[in-house]
């Protein structure tokens, strides 16, 4: 994926707000009949409010807007929209066009109410190409009137312009819609003590620290952590962390997510000490990529220790951030140290806890899994407290926040059995040191999975991929979490033009990371990808995008012909399917002169090198979207011909599948195959990139994304929806670690690498139905949704959910085995009536 999303937390700060800068805000106005031509015949119908828009003709939907006088949150209307379809694209509700004249900081309110469970986003976003995102927020409506705010960092000079948008089949009201720039006032005075949660290491790394230790690929697989070392030279306390960081790579050493109050002076500082007269920033950052640093200390090395410090006064809108230290790329390896980071009010306040302690919960399983049959332990942490007085309480929540465990545990480091509860689910364990009802400390958190056992089959049989960094931990998180296919893309870049030949004529392999995800029982689909710099007179930029160019030397294609016949032949055992470019209808491609006939003459020459070193590899190609129809049939110019796997991206924050409306995936992929048709014959499809975009936090929910408690019902739909469309295999995007607590950019793992709930379910989902034929939808009821997959052992796995008012028939449930999402059993003896969340029945 390539589109990056500004994601911004919904806002918790005391603002004083100016006057709307909307019209028609209430909806209070005058209305007006519309009736729109979509694309493919959709229509957009009903009444709009004055001064309001629908903007979404150029995508095959079809909705009713009208004007709601029974329950509006105030005044005497509001607005409804009834969505029945979305094949492409999204439903686009939007103000007026605005164009400010200083730029500042914008807060978008808006009231929402929905009787179905599903997403919509708001969005304040440029309203001209390239469509800039300043603010982008998902939220699920509630059945009353909630009220949703999102702010952001607006520009002048820019058009600009609101929206609430929806991809999928929905039914929602709006009212009270207010736009106003804010001043921070009367923000409350923050904690005293340190922000920091185990700065001092003491207790081990945990509390939402993160690690990141990447950026050049030949170290990736050695997956270097860092070390928490006690050798007599802490300068505070006993211990301190380690981190080597080799040449070409990008240290990112990050405290927990924090809770600032702008406005206030604060001072940060830290002990650091590390080799080759290296280099380190220090510096405060928001939890959004639009989010400004708000303060930074550039860092000289040395071999002793120093005392840093970084005294700021907050003035920009960071609500939530980061304490960040960086070791940027350098030419040497630097080994940096850090002890006894702090963040504190300038001048002090009285701390928030009573003693300065330190304690931490961690599990030493990949992904933070357990599987059936397994036994794990914790390992506890605890620095700073009283044998005599203090303790440790342990609480532990099951996934709908149930308390169903307690207990008390000596104020010491210790190795504590992970209670074990029957069935499968995600856990929280939260760990608190206390003296009474005093806490000392910052708490402790752990997430962790209770999975079945996954299937045996060949992994080239699998339907479940994903994408993961090629390094031995994760080789054994996919297996355990039942994905069996790989993809190589941005988690793993190794077989890109780029990488694989960075110097024209000197080819470089990645030889050990490959056989050993080979070895690990993973099947690879490698990426035939990008163009590098030394084809083409305009080099890019450094990082991420210099590995795609549009080459305009003349031998290009006779390059393309070496660098596939290398690749291909040296990966040959290993990685014998093999997808053309990733997303090569991207606006930058078009933007820079590439042309879809240039990327049909790379799959017909890929095609005919394989058939002619390696005729058993498969070639994957066109790489649409759902709504791309020209990108779709200018790729299948060339004919059916020259690949062997149609292929495409589907990203999307809405449930699949609701009851008695039509599944877009089925609807697109009827489609493709009868493109395909009409260009020489059908090819099996595969979803080689998607899922959701923002994908909420178990530890930080409040950082937004799709609530995390509707996860495992996101992924079990997507996927069936998808395996009844007849796709064949579909690669969650993605498993990037190590970014931060609360990322929810398409993080399916946690900052600490546990899994989200999302992974957790379609492990579950991979553990029932892998290696099996594909589900067929069965009508069973009004407001029900049923897919059966083909019988093994002569029983039959159904999958179902509904719109929670119609039960299940006696003659389905009847001698059924009936579970719920995590595969435990329901009692049969119950009337059960399905809801959003999925339900497995076995018959």
């Amino acid at each position: 994926m390539r589109i990056l999303l500004t994601i911004l937390s919904l806002t918790a700060m005391t603002l004083v707000a100016a006057e709307n800068m909307l019209n028609n805000g209430g909806f209070e106005g005058e209305w007006q009949d519309i009736d729109i031509v979509a694309k493919d015949g959709g229509r957009i119908q009903g009444q709009m409010p004055a001064d309001w828009r629908d903007n979404s003709s150029w995508a095959a939907v079809a909705a009713t807007y009208g004007c709601d006088r029974q329950m509006p949150n105030s005044g005497n209307a509001c607005l409804k929209v009834t969505v029945t379809q979305v094949n492409s694209g999204n439903v686009q509700f939007a103000a007026q066009t605005l164009t400010l004249d200083e730029p500042g900081t914008y807060r978008a309110s808006v009231y929402l109410r929905s009787e179905r469970v599903g997403a919509l986003r708001l969005q304040l976003r440029q309203v001209a190409a390239p469509y800039k995102a300043y603010g982008n927020m998902v939220v699920m409506p509630k059945p009353e009137w909630t009220k949703y705010d999102l702010t952001a960092e607006l520009p002048a000079g820019v058009p600009l312009v609101l929206m609430v948008l929806t991809s999928a089949p929905t039914e929602f009201w709006v009212d009270d819609v207010h736009l106003a720039e804010v001043k921070l006032q009367n923000i409350p005075a923050p904690p005293g003590g340190n922000l920091i949660a185990n700065g001092s290491f003491e207790a081990g790394i945990g509390n939402g620290w993160s690690v990141q230790n990447g950026e050049k690929l030949a170290w990736a697989f050695q997956d270097i952590r860092p070390e928490i070392v006690s050798d007599g030279s802490a300068p505070a306390g006993e211990r301190y962390l380690r981190l080597r960081v080799p040449p070409g790579n990008v240290g990112q050493i990050r405290s927990q997510l924090i809770r600032w109050a702008p406005g206030y002076s604060y001072q940060a500082s830290l002990w650091i000490k590390g080799s080759n007269g290296g280099k380190a920033v220090l510096r405060l950052r928001g939890n959004s990529r639009a989010l400004p640093v708000a303060a930074e200390r550039a860092i000289v090395l040395s071999e002793d220790w120093q005392r840093i410090l970084m005294p700021f006064k907050l003035n920009k809108f960071i609500e939530l951030g980061w304490l960040i230290l960086e070791v940027p790329v350098q030419e040497q390896e630097v080994v940096v140290a850090m002890d006894d980071l702090r963040a504190e009010l300038d001048p002090p306040q009285p701390p928030q806890f009573a003693a300065d302690a330190e304690v931490a919960i961690a599990l030493d399983s990949p992904g933070k899994t357990i599987l059936d049959g397994e036994k794990h332990s914790f390992a506890i942490g605890c620095y700073g407290a009283n044998a005599a007085s203090d303790e440790l309480l342990l609480t532990v929540t099951d996934f709908h926040g149930k308390l169903i465990h307690t207990q008390r545990l000596a104020p010491i480091n210790q190795a504590l059995p992970v209670p074990h509860f029957a069935g499968h689910g995600v856990f929280k364990a939260r760990l608190e040191l206390r003296r009474g009802d005093a806490l000392l400390a910052h708490p402790a958190e752990q997430l962790w999975s209770q999975l079945p056992q996954p299937r045996e089959l060949p992994a080239a049989a699998s339907r479940f991929g994903v994408h993961i960094p090629l390094s031995p931990y994760f080789f054994a998180l996919a297996r355990r979490c039942g994905q069996r296919w790989i993809r190589l893309h941005d988690t793993s870049m190794i077989a890109k033009w780029a990488e694989l030949e960075p110097e024209e004529g000197q080819f470089f392999f990645y030889d050990d990371a490959v056989s050993a995800a080979h070895d690990a029982g993973l099947a690879i689909l490698g990426m035939l990808d990008g163009i590098p710099y030394w084809l083409s007179s305009g080099k890019r930029q450094t990082g991420y995008w210099s590995r795609w160019h549009i080459p305009d030397r003349p031998d290009t294609m006779e390059k393309w012909d070496q660098y596939c016949r290398t690749a291909i032949s040296h990966y040959r055992g290993r990685i014998d399917h093999w997808e053309i470019w990733n997303e090569p209808w991207g606006r930058w491609w078009a933007t820079s002169g590439g042309k879809p006939e240039m990327y049909v003459e790379f799959m017909r020459r890929a095609y005919q090198i394989k058939q002619d070193i390696h005729p058993d590899a498969v070639i994957v190609g066109v790489d649409t979207y759902r709504g791309n129809e020209k990108w779709t049939n200018d790729a299948l110019a060339g004919g059916t011909g020259i690949f062997e796997v149609f292929s495409y991206h589907e990203y999307n924050n809405n449930l699949m599948g609701d009851p008695g409306t039509p599944i877009a995936v089925a609807t697109s992929t009827a489609e493709w195959r009868k493109l395909m048709a009409e260009h020489g014959g059908e090819r099996p499809i595969w979803n080689t990139e998607g899922g959701s975009v923002s994908i909420g936090s178990c530890y930080r929910p409040e950082t937004g994304g799709l609530p995390y408690r509707l996860l495992p019902a996101h992924i079990v739909r997507y996927d069936v929806c998808c395996l009844a469309a007849g796709v064949e295999r579909f690669f969650l995007y993605s498993l990037h670690p190590d970014r931060g607590e609360g990322n929810i950019f398409c993080a399916n793992l946690e900052h600490d690498r546990a899994i989200k709930p999302l992974l957790a379910a379609r492990a579950v989902l991979a553990s029932l139905v892998d290696g099996n034929g594909l589900p067929s939808e069965v009508s069973i009821a009004e407001g029900l949704r049923c897919f059966r997959f083909p019988p093994e052992n002569g029983r039959s796995l159904h999958v179902l959910w509904g719109d929670g008012s119609t039960p299940l028939p006696g003659t389905l449930t009847k001698d059924a085995e009936i579970m719920d999402i995590w595969s435990n059993p329901l009692p049969t003896t119950d009337t059960i009536t399905p809801s959003f969340e999925p339900i497995y029945l076995r018959k």
